[in-house]
């Protein structure tokens, strides 16, 4: 959506910029006729074809002009959505759903696989392990699907593309992609949490989660 307006922007301004010229030098005789064998009619046709040819090159001009960071701040930020505190604390979160029906059926649950655990049931028993993997994987990237924002899916599909990257390469990023050091610092937090990301000495590197994650991302997101 954003990429069609800032392609539709310049043949809108040429329109209203000719719209306004006629009004002005609207000529005394001959209506239409005369003005489009007009100097104005060869402006406009002119600057059609220009921008036609350079259409490409203006939109990637007024991508990273400020005009752009007008349409992102109507936009979502990351900044602006945050994580729960309950969901950071992992010990009072358990202790919230220690005393559910939920926990309780787990429980039980758990005696049960650990009595039917022997042996001749290893195999059912790392095919259950599997399922439920993917199950908890699948519920990750729908929780990822909606949290995250779309710029910090691309930062992440940045990363990904590179396996792993500087902390000087992390900055360029995020400069071409017009994000402000507050806003960067909280995608990173992030996907650190997501454990999309990991720190390693002076480097950031994509888990095999969050290369998960981008493939996903590739069959529906960036998917052509």
């Amino acid at each position: 959506m954003k990429k069609l307006v800032l392609m539709v922007m310049p043949y809108g301004i040429l329109c209203l910029l000719v719209l306004l010229i006629s009004l002005i030098w609207w000529p005394a005789e001959g209506g239409w006729v005369q003005l489009t064998n007009s100097w104005i009619g060869l402006f406009f046709v002119c600057s059609f074809c220009a921008i036609f040819l350079f259409q490409e090159d203006i939109y990637h001009f007024l991508e990273k002009n400020s005009i752009i960071t007008f349409f992102a701040s109507s936009g979502s930020l990351q900044k602006n959505k945050n994580l729960p505190e309950i969901v950071k604390d992992n010990q009072k979160f358990q202790e919230i759903v220690s005393g559910t029906v939920m926990a309780w059926m787990e429980k039980i649950n758990l005696e049960k696989e650990e009595k039917k655990l022997h042996e001749a049931d290893i195999s059912q028993f790392l095919e259950q392990y599997k399922n439920t993997r993917q199950e908890s994987i699948k519920w990750l990237f729908l929780f990822a699907d909606n949290f995250l924002v779309q710029h910090s899916k691309d930062f992440l599909y940045e990363i990904y593309e590179r396996h792993y990257v500087t902390e000087q390469v992390v900055q360029e990023i995020a400069a071409e992609m017009v994000i402000d050091e507050v806003e960067l610092e909280t995608i990173l937090e992030i996907l650190r949490y997501l454990k999309f990301i990991k720190r390693q000495e002076e480097e950031v590197i994509i888990t095999e989660t969050g290369s998960a994650y981008c493939t996903y991302l590739e069959q529906t997101v960036y998917k052509k």
